[in-house]
């Protein structure tokens, strides 16, 4: 269904309501290379809309270049993130992956807003983030920002436990064209080519495309067949410089995938996945600031099979509206005000035929960035977000809900982001920052009715929203005489209302609750550097402790057990350490790699009850090894797990030692 005209007209002209009490400001659209070459460093422009270094970001954030991905010999998106220790990465299977920050990773985990040039790729039928499913090239990532914490005032919808921003290159102001092959372990094979196309100085496009199969890790025995993945993905960009003032912009996505996964109820699935996207951006330099509206449409069809012949489909759809202004108030005040209005709907087999549930969220907000000296910055963001819940079509009968009526639900949350930066000195910076979160129920949690033998599975659509607040110290110090970079900091969270699914009526019916809190805390330290012009080097290690406090019999007549454990605590490594060093010279590029992560445990089911699995701590070696033959091609043998021949990350298949070779030509 499309955005209707009376909700996309009411949520555009609430934006140009607010922005039109704004003061002009002088402002420019983003050319990412022309910022790094007049900084020195990668940056950022995602937190406050202005371009800025790292440690002056009023968020903990992490910035992962295209050489750090091209060095990190890594074939998946997930595998690079593996290489900071803020982030727990599971490999359920050869391309399923959970990723979430600091902490508390589960199957399917929700807790983490994934963007691609300012889009959505997570699903919010679950709320989780298919990484096999994102329609780009690693070659055509120009960085990933790794953001720390809650930051949904900031960053938008979701961002409870974190951010992962995905930015690729300008079709108009950078000029990238290649094309790949990678074999490896196991019958592995992919292919890419990424080719950008400018015509004149005004119109730029980037085409890509990618194809991967391979073998599965080795299954458990009786765990039934897997699907082999394979991937298929095509992406094309463009740009239009309307005026010397004005760009249109605009993307569509087209993915394919198939893999064996873990989910929500911790035993097999495979999966087959269909995507696309279509978006449009328009910005503009005008008297009333910097304005940028966006207008984006997600499609996903989902089918689930499992060994036990269960199968499950659904198709999910969102359409998002973004309006935002960015201006002045004198030299020391920087304003964005923000406006947003999106829908989404699900279908599925999981729900009575027929029926749909969907929901509309309205958000409002801004940024207030004051300069208070020319050392002394103080960031604050606010948005609120309003979601009215619907449901038509038939229902399952129902022992807690006599209609659709009881689906007219609506919650407003507020979140917040509040940062003070000081640079005390040219190389050292401080940041004393507190954020709110707000994590959605998702759609299924919302609104499922499926009956699956004697038990039937309920949706709850009173179901309160999960918050996390965060307090956090860091602190950045560049460091000459190692030619480098120190970075640490300390944090507190807590998180309220966290969601679990409850048995009821002496088990007969699972439906999704609040089930407790849980808090955690964290040091984490980094440092890196570079030595004898040829070699480079960096460490970072997170230690994390983390409690839950979980709720039981929380009513349901004869009383409410955990039908679906949730291990959060438990699910938490008390330590990572990751390790590399590299060398460079000439035509040669070397990079070695280590992690150690503690042990930790995950959730596996035999059709009855969930049984905790341990994941034993262990040390993971990576590395590349690279050579241009010549200017344009680059040959590459790169390795994972080189220390062992399988490690066991979930309860699925142990990851496997996997060997690649690579040939890349550029023109």
């Amino acid at each position: 269904m499309l955005l209707s005209r009376n909700k996309l007209s009411g949520a555009v002209c609430a934006a140009l309501a607010i922005s039109c009490l704004c003061l002009p400001a002088q402002a420019q659209t983003i050319d990412y290379g022309s910022l790094e070459m007049l900084f020195g460093e990668p940056v950022t422009t995602s937190a406050t809309g202005q371009p800025q270094r790292t440690s002056d970001v009023p968020v903990t954030m992490e910035i992962i270049t295209a050489e750090d991905i091209r060095r990190s010999g890594a074939a998946s998106i997930p595998d690079v993130l593996r290489t900071h220790s803020s982030l727990s990465v599971w490999a359920g299977a050869r391309t399923s992956h959970d990723v979430n920050v600091r902490g508390f990773n589960q199957a399917y985990s929700p807790r983490l807003l994934v963007l691609v040039n300012g889009r959505q790729v997570y699903s919010d039928a679950y709320g989780n983030t298919f990484w096999q499913n994102i329609p780009v090239q690693l070659e055509e990532i120009r960085q990933i920002e790794i953001v720390e914490g809650p930051n949904s005032a900031l960053f938008g919808f979701n961002a409870v436990s974190g951010v992962i921003n995905i930015i690729t290159y300008s079709p108009l102001y950078d000029d990238v064209s290649s094309a790949g092959v990678r074999v490896g372990t196991d019958s592995y094979r992919e292919g890419h080519i990424v080719h950008t196309q400018k015509f004149g100085e005004k119109v730029g496009i980037r085409v890509s495309g990618g194809s991967t199969h391979a073998d599965d890790f080795d299954e458990p025995p009786g765990t039934g067949a897997f699907y082999d993945p394979a991937n298929h993905e095509l992406l094309m960009d463009g740009i239009v410089q309307l005026t010397d003032d004005s760009q249109l912009r605009f993307e569509a996505t087209k993915t394919k995938a198939r893999v064996a996964e873990y989910p929500v109820l911790y035993t097999l699935f495979n999966s087959k996945y269909e995507s696309s996207s279509l978006k449009t951006s328009y910005v503009a330099d005008t008297g009333i600031g910097t304005v940028q509206a966006n207008l984006y449409r997600n499609w996903l069809k989902l089918l689930h099979a499992t060994s036990a012949e269960l199968t499950i489909d659904y198709k999910n759809n969102v359409t998002v509206a973004q309006l935002e202004d960015l201006f002045k108030i004198g030299n020391d005040h920087t304003i964005r005000l923000q406006t947003e209005y999106r829908r989404n709907e699900l279908t599925s087999n999981l729900m009575s035929a027929g029926s749909e549930i969907a929901y509309d969220v309205y958000a409002g907000g801004g940024m207030w960035n004051w300069q208070m000296r020319d050392d002394l910055a103080w960031i604050n963001a606010l948005r609120v977000d309003h979601l009215r819940l619907e449901r038509s079509g038939p229902l399952l009968a129902n022992p807690l809900i006599a209609s659709n009526d009881g689906f007219d639900k609506s919650l407003t949350e507020i979140s917040y982001n509040s940062g003070l930066v000081w640079r005390a000195t040219e190389k050292d910076a401080v940041r004393l920052t507190t954020a709110r979160g707000v994590q959605a129920p998702s759609l299924l949690d919302l609104g499922i009715d499926f009956p699956f033998g004697p038990i039937t599975s309920l949706g709850n659509p009173g179901l309160d929203a999960g918050i996390v607040t965060n307090y956090e110290i860091g602190y950045d110090r560049r460091i000459e005489a190692i030619n480098g970079l120190f970075r640490g900091g300390v944090f507190y969270q807590k998180t309220k209302d966290i969601k679990g699914i409850q048995a009821l009526f002496t088990g007969l019916v699972n439906q999704p609750d609040n089930i407790g809190d849980s808090s955690s805390i964290g040091l984490e330290l980094g440092l890196e550097g570079a030595f004898a012009d040829h070699w480079t080097w960096d460490v970072d290690y997170t230690a994390l402790r983390a409690d839950d406090d979980l709720s039981v019999n929380m009513g349901g007549g004869t009383g409410a057990t955990v039908a679906v454990p949730y291990n959060g605590e438990e699910a938490t490594p008390t330590h990572t350490l990751n390790a590399h060093l590299g060398y460079a010279n000439g035509p040669w590029e070397v990079d070695g790699y280590a992690q150690y992560v503690s042990d930790y445990d995950v959730l596996l089911s035999n059709g009855v009850t969930y049984d905790p699995v341990e994941a034993g701590d262990h040390v993971s070696l990576a590395g590349r090894v690279g050579y241009k033959v010549t200017d344009n091609v680059t040959v590459a043998l790169s390795g994972q797990e080189l220390n062992h021949t399988d490690v066991g990350e979930t309860a699925g298949p142990e990851k496997e030692r996997q060997v690649f070779l690579s040939l890349t030509a550029s023109f």
